[in-house]
């Protein structure tokens, strides 16, 4: 299968530049595509529509102004003035000419907020397009993110609440994760734990919050990100973070209780145990006290860190069976296993 992947991407593979999150996503889907046998060509809709700028950052600053303008109670005129602005447009064209030549079989969409929707029909009658949103809900709002799964022929969201949101906007939708990139996140035998209690990400005001309460309670953690105690770490040094961490914190970044981000496949893809905070959608796919741990508040987070620290055996029982899980469903290579299944068999059914 030939595929376009338009999405943003590293300069060099694994090389995530620090805030990039979207680059680690789309260069794992690269990969997997890759290792499937498929032929994965690259369109980089963020550097294109820089490099087609005519009025530099003065343009960036408009760009910033009309997507105010992106809200569903503005009329369609001002929701779409955004994709009129040069670069973007020509990175529009650029992008439809370069499906209309490349003859793909599937072109897939990773969130892609300057892309203009009113132009994937366009694209669909050269290739099938499958929409791939992986933010939570209050993102999906602000990008129009269902303007774009409803003119796609095939959409998924990562969280089963945008999921739905989707659907109810009349877009063939689906509930479909991310995965643990595995050249990155992988189990080791043995290995030294150098950190009792980790967290990485951007420690916003909420979880910064909460990390004091657990201090009040005598609970420490270390955190790594954005506001953290320590620089993000990427790839291989993740990887090794996780590694040696007797207990990878997880917090969400949701509403209503209900998705959780790529962190859960990477944790527990190293093989080191996750106390993660609860959510519906972990609960579709986990089971507490055997692949992963769940607290519902600070207090009973700091009950079950200081379990865990003593109870060595049931940690790394719990870890091992994490791993065993995330290597046998919950890959890159499954996810796009899935989706080249889905579009083979819909491609089938058509021809019949």
């Amino acid at each position: 299968m030939k595929v376009l992947i338009v999405g943003t991407f590293p300069s060099k593979p694994g090389n995530i530049q620090p805030g990039k999150f979207l680059q680690k996503t789309s260069d794992s889907i690269r990969t997997a595509f890759e290792q499937l046998g498929h032929t994965a060509d690259l369109f980089d809709y963020r550097r294109i529509e820089e490099e087609n700028r005519k009025w530099g950052v003065w343009e960036y600053r408009f760009q910033k102004y009309l997507k105010s303008f992106r809200k569903p109670w503005f009329p369609r005129f001002l929701r779409t003035a955004f994709f009129s602005i040069p670069g973007i447009r020509s990175m529009n064209k650029r992008l439809v000419d370069t499906v209309r030549l490349g003859n793909y079989d599937l072109v897939m969409m990773l969130k892609t907020e300057t892309v203009d929707y009113r132009r994937i029909p366009e694209i669909n009658d050269h290739s099938p397009t499958w929409y791939f949103f992986t933010d939570w809900i209050v993102i999906a709002r602000e990008v129009e993110a269902a303007e774009y799964a409803r003119r796609a022929l095939y959409s998924s969201a990562t969280r089963s609440n945008v999921a739905e949101y989707f659907k109810q906007a009349g877009a063939d939708a689906r509930f479909l994760t991310q995965g643990a990139n595995t050249e990155y996140f992988y189990p080791e035998e043995h290995t030294e734990k150098k950190h009792d209690i980790v967290f990485v990400g951007t420690v916003t005001k909420q979880r910064k919050d909460f990390f004091k309460k657990l201090a009040g309670l005598g609970i420490t953690v270390e955190t790594f990100g954005r506001h953290g105690d320590h620089e993000h770490v990427f790839g291989s040094r993740l990887g090794d973070l996780y590694r040696n961490s007797k207990i990878v914190l997880n917090l969400n970044t949701t509403v209503d209780n209900t998705g959780f981000s790529l962190r859960v496949f990477e944790v527990m893809g190293c093989g080191a145990f996750l106390l993660s905070e609860y959510c519906t959608d972990i609960e579709m796919l986990f089971k507490n006290g055997k692949e992963l741990v769940w607290f519902r508040t600070p207090e009973e987070c700091a009950d079950l860190i200081c379990t865990y620290l003593e109870d060595t055996e049931n940690r790394e029982r719990i870890a091992r069976a994490g791993a065993e899980r995330i290597a046998e469903e919950f890959t890159w290579r499954h996810i796009i296993q899935k989706i080249c299944t889905e579009i083979s068999h819909q491609t089938e059914s058509r021809s019949i």
